[in-house]
């Protein structure tokens, strides 16, 4: 049977390969390492699509954690939907991350402290305690006051 006739689901299962407990995506992968397949002529993540498959779209501000550290694993049982808060704390958890974090980071430009008083200063949409005016103040971008408030970066405070 041609490729194209396959169901969504036989189309994954004919680029996987069984690597001990995961199922590793053999077709095309991202410099990230996740498996990337064309739906619609669009090129979609592997495990998303597989997850999506059987339930439903990932919630709203969720991302999917892979509990196997296998970016190109699609089994099922090894995802689950969760913040990426979530994921980065497992990342430092686990020792899969980067070291050099916080000011010891090459391009920081925030302290510790910085950081914290942002927290602690932060309420959006209440004049001059919104993501513009901390970034002016703190001589960073908008995002990433935002990045500091959501706990995608400095994770580790």
């Amino acid at each position: 049977m041609a490729f194209n006739k396959l169901s969504l689901q036989d189309k994954l299962l004919t680029k996987t390969e069984r690597v001990g407990e995961c199922l590793v995506w053999t077709g095309q992968k991202c410099p990230k390492g996740y498996g990337r397949i064309r739906i619609g002529g669009k090129l979609r993540r592997a495990h998303i699509v597989h997850y999506e498959l059987h339930h439903g779209p990932v919630p709203t501000g969720k991302v999917l954690l892979h509990s196997c550290d296998t970016p190109a694993c699609i089994h099922l049982g090894h995802l689950s939907p969760g913040t990426q808060l979530e994921n980065v704390r497992d990342m430092f958890a686990k020792g899969r991350a980067n070291k050099a974090r916080g000011e010891k980071a090459s391009k920081a430009k925030l302290t510790a402290e910085q950081v914290l008083e942002i927290r602690r200063r932060y309420e959006p949409g209440k004049y001059g305690r919104g993501s513009r005016v901390l970034a002016k103040e703190f001589g960073v971008s908008s995002a990433s006051i935002l990045a500091v408030v959501k706990g995608e970066s400095w994770a580790h405070i």
